[in-house]
């Protein structure tokens, strides 16, 4: 793939071994894009590394001139997870319990569903198509009816990442929502694929 820029990337699927092994260089790509700070690292990686024992992993990197640029990676969403939990909460506080049935379609997203759990893009590689990129690969690649995603909320969806999700045809699922222990409100989007 070529981006406007004519820097030339290449989307790589990553074994749950090649993930793991690259997880703390894929972390710092999340801090930086995500403006975190570094002390936050230590814990995002023990957390990406225990994704990969998860049903349904699905990884991909983006990289540019041989470095990793940007990373995506998902799995299967169950009841077991914490959060699917929150998902589930926000569901039945913002649209009440009637609508939230075991034939609804709510329920039936919530029962086989990927949860795209991290996707960024290192910010000197952002608006050149890599991010792009990053969701058609696991779009094609992911196991389940739809995919689930959060990320934070911004004024009239202003940034790139609303962008992406809407060109993609992510609906609302939630929004304002606000995840147990964390201030932010985030808009949880979904897609049925």
């Amino acid at each position: 793939m070529t981006c406007p820029s004519s820097k030339e990337f290449t989307i790589v699927a990553l074994s749950r071994v090649e993930f793991s092994t690259h997880v703390p260089t894929f972390v710092d790509i999340y801090v930086e894009a995500m403006g975190y700070q570094e002390s936050f690292k230590r814990n995002a990686i023990e957390s990406w590394r225990r994704a990969v024992l998860e049903q349904g992993f699905v990884g991909f990197c983006a990289l540019v001139d041989s470095q990793p640029a940007g990373i995506a990676y998902g799995f299967l969403g169950r009841r077991e997870h914490w959060w699917d939990q929150q998902l589930r909460r926000g569901i039945r506080e913002q649209y009440g319990r009637e609508r939230f049935t075991p034939d609804s379609p709510a329920q039936r997203i919530l029962d086989n569903y990927l949860q795209l759990a991290e996707i960024h893009v290192s910010p000197a590689f952002q608006g050149l198509g890599l991010g792009r990129a990053l969701l058609s690969a696991v779009e094609q690649r992911q196991g389940a009816s739809a995919i689930l995603l959060s990320t934070p909320e911004v004024p009239a969806e202003s940034n790139r990442a609303f962008h992406l999700y809407r060109s993609f045809g992510y609906q609302d699922v939630l929004r304002n929502f606000l995840f147990t222990g964390d201030a932010r409100p985030f808009a949880v989007l979904g897609k049925v694929v």
